[in-house]
C-alpha cells in the first residue's frame, strides 16, 4: 500500500515522501533532479514497477528546496543530501536492514554522497552527476557559468515559478571533489549512461567505471538526460532487472 508521509529536518523543513516500504525485506530509496513528481517521473515509476513484482519495497520523496511550504529558495549539495539521509534513517528505522539506492541525474550526486555516510548494499544511478559545475556550464553554456561567478548570483525559473536562486550551489560544487572520493566506497554500483545525453556524454561515467572493480557503467543506446523514451526505460530495466532479482533473494 503507498503511504504518503512527511518527515521534519532539525531546521524545521519538511520533506514529502511517498513510499511502500516492506519491513524486513530489501527497499530501495529513489532520488530524482528535481523531486517526486519531476521530469524523471516515467523511469522511477517503471522502476517501482518492477520493484513491487520482486517484493522489494521502495520510497520517494522531494527535496526540502522543492517543497514550497518551506519558503526555501537556495538548493545545495548538503541540504540535497540532508533530505535524502533523514528518508534513508526513516527507512532504516523500519526494519530494514538492506537498503538499496537509486539516482537519476542529481539524485545520482546526492545518492553517492549519502552512500559516503551510510552502508547501502546496491547503488543503481542513471546519468549521475558527478562534477554539478561542469554539468550547468555544459548546459548553458560558459557565459552564463562566468556571469554567475562574476555577480554571485544564480536566478533560475522552474515551471514558471519564482526565481531561484542558489550561488551556494556552486560554491559547493566546485569542492565536491565527488569523482575522488566515491573510491572509497565498498558499495556495488552501476551507472547508466545514455549515449544521447547531450550535456553530460560519457566521460564521467568512464572514468567512475576505472576506479573500482565494484563500479560498472553501462551505455544505454539512444537515452537523453532523462531517459524520456520507453526504449531507454526498457533498456534501463533489462539491465538492472537481473540484478535486483538476485539482490532481493538476499532479504
Amino acid at each position: 500500500m503507498v503511504i504518503f508521509d512527511q518527515l521534519t529536518l532539525p531546521a524545521g523543513l519538511k520533506v514529502d515522501t511517498r513510499s511502500n516500504i516492506r519491513p524486513d525485506r530489501p527497499n530501495v530509496i529513489l532520488s530524482s533532479g528535481y523531486g517526486i513528481y519531476g521530469f524523471e517521473e516515467p523511469v522511477q515509476l517503471a522502476l517501482i514497477d518492477r520493484l513491487e513484482e520482486l517484493d522489494i519495497g521502495w520510497a520517494q520523496y522531494t527535496y526540502a528546496e522543492r517543497n514550497s511550504k518551506n519558503r526555501v529558495t537556495d538548493l545545495e549539495i548538503s541540504s540535497g543530501t540532508a533530505s535524502l539521509l533523514k528518508v534513508y534513517d526513516w527507512v532504516s528505522s523500519q526494519h530494514s536492514s538492506n537498503i538499496g539506492l537509486f539516482g537519476i541525474s542529481f539524485g545520482g550526486n546526492v545518492s553517492l554522497e549519502a552512500a559516503l555516510q551510510r552502508n547501502p548494499t546496491l547503488v543503481l544511478l542513471i546519468n549521475p552527476v558527478f562534477d554539478y559545475f561542469d554539468y550547468r556550464r555544459l548546459q548553458l553554456g560558459p557565459d552564463v557559468m562566468d556571469r554567475w561567478l562574476r555577480e554571485h548570483r544564480i536566478t533560475m525559473t522552474y515551471d514558471d515559478a519564482k526565481p531561484v536562486s542558489y550561488y551556494r550551489f556552486i560554491e559547493e560544487a566546485e569542492t565536491q571533489n565527488l569523482l575522488e572520493r566515491v573510491k572509497e566506497l565498498q558499495t556495488e554500483i552501476i551507472a547508466c549512461q545514455g549515449d544521447a545525453d547531450h550535456i553530460l556524454g560519457t566521460r564521467y561515467v568512464e572514468e567512475f567505471s576505472r576506479l573500482s572493480p565494484r563500479f560498472s557503467a553501462v551505455p544505454i543506446p539512444g537515452a537523453d538526460h532523462i531517459f524520456s523514451s520507453d526504449a531507454a526505460i526498457t533498456a534501463f530495466l533489462a539491465v538492472v532487472g537481473e540484478r535486483l532479482q538476485e539482490w532481493a533473494l538476499v532479504g
